[in-house]
């Protein structure tokens, strides 16, 4: 939606080309297909340099951001000084979600966890089931019904 109104196309045109028969619409869809591609090669990168670079994230400390105030030095000066800037302190964070994420589509023989080795699920109780278990546990019967 966003790039239709960037170009200013109503996005319907986009889902009409793409049903459009014949040497026409197979560029269109081809162009499209070459346009998520190059799109979601940019996120893999983005995602690398979050992963592997990290991120520098502001120190909040109640409420407001940390940091020094410097000069055009880069002297710490007192705040108020003249000519001096506040310089915000910040933390390298990583994200190891991305970076497993990333070992898993690119090694997974490596990195994915093997189907045996993923835990097994309990199927959950029949209703059936639960309500016999609570008539026991009231030490009830479903011979009492008669």
């Amino acid at each position: 939606m966003h790039a239709a109104r960037a170009v200013r196309m109503d996005r319907w045109n986009h889902y009409q080309w793409m049903k459009e028969p014949g040497a026409e619409g197979d560029s269109y869809r081809e162009r499209f297909k070459a346009s998520r591609e190059f799109a979601a090669d940019a996120l893999e990168v983005e995602a690398r340099r979050r992963a592997i670079e990290g991120v520098n994230e502001p120190v909040i400390y109640k409420g407001e951001p940390a940091g020094i105030w410097v000069n055009k030095r880069g002297d710490r000066v007192a705040e108020g000084t003249k000519a001096a800037k506040f310089v915000p302190l910040t933390v390298k964070k990583f994200s190891d979600l991305l970076l497993i994420a990333l070992l898993n589509a690119n090694k997974p023989n490596k990195f994915r966890p093997k189907k045996d080795q993923q835990p097994k699920a309990e199927p959950p109780p029949s209703i059936d089931d639960v309500v016999r278990e609570i008539a026991e546990a009231l030490g009830e019967s479903e011979s009492d019904d008669d």
